[in-house]
C-alpha cells in the first residue's frame, strides 16, 4: 500500500471527509471542522497520494483516578470503503503509539461497533475491557 500520511483535518477539507463517509452535507462537515465545540477533539485526515482515506477523532478525557495514566478515546475512525482490510487501521495504531504515547504513558479507549472489531487490534495488544451503552439521538432524516 502507499503510505499514508496523517494530518488534522481542517474546514477546507469538508468534501475530502464527505467522500470516506460516503454520505453527509459538505456545508455541515466543513462547519464541524472548523468548530467541533466545547470538546478537546481532533479530527485527523489520512491520504495516500493525495486521496483522503481515512477520518479519525480523538478526544482526550479527563482522569480523576489518582495515579492513572492520561486517557485518549478513538469515537470515530471511518476508513473509505476501498481502502478497508488494507492496513489503514494498523498505520493508526502505529500513529497513536508514535505520537501519542498509546499503549506506553496513555491509554486509548477505542469506540467501534460490537460486530466491527478490526484484526490488527491484537497484534496491537488492545483488548476489549469495558460495556458501552448507548442513549441514541436521531439523525435529522429519521425525525419527522
Amino acid at each position: 500500500m502507499t503510505e499514508l500520511t496523517v494530518r488534522r483535518a481542517v474546514s477546507d477539507d469538508a468534501a475530502a471527509v464527505r467522500d470516506v463517509y460516503g454520505r453527509g452535507d459538505t456545508a455541515e462537515f466543513a462547519r464541524r471542522l472548523g468548530n467541533p465545540g466545547p470538546t478537546s477533539t481532533e479530527y485527523h485526515l489520512l491520504e495516500a497520494a493525495g486521496t483522503a482515506v481515512a477520518v479519525v477523532a480523538l478526544t482526550e478525557l479527563g482522569r480523576l483516578s489518582p495515579g492513572a495514566p492520561p486517557r485518549l478515546l478513538v469515537h470515530e475512525m471511518k476508513i473509505r470503503a476501498s481502502f478497508r482490510n488494507t492496513g489503514v487501521a494498523a498505520t493508526v495504531f502505529a500513529w497513536l503509539n508514535r505520537d501519542f504515547g498509546a499503549g506506553k504513558d496513555v491509554e486509548v479507549m477505542l469506540l467501534n461497533p460490537a460486530d466491527q472489531v478490526d484484526g490488527a487490534f491484537a497484534s496491537w495488544g488492545i483488548h476489549e475491557s469495558h460495556r458501552v451503552s448507548k442513549w441514541p439521538a436521531r439523525y435529522p432524516e429519521e425525525v419527522r
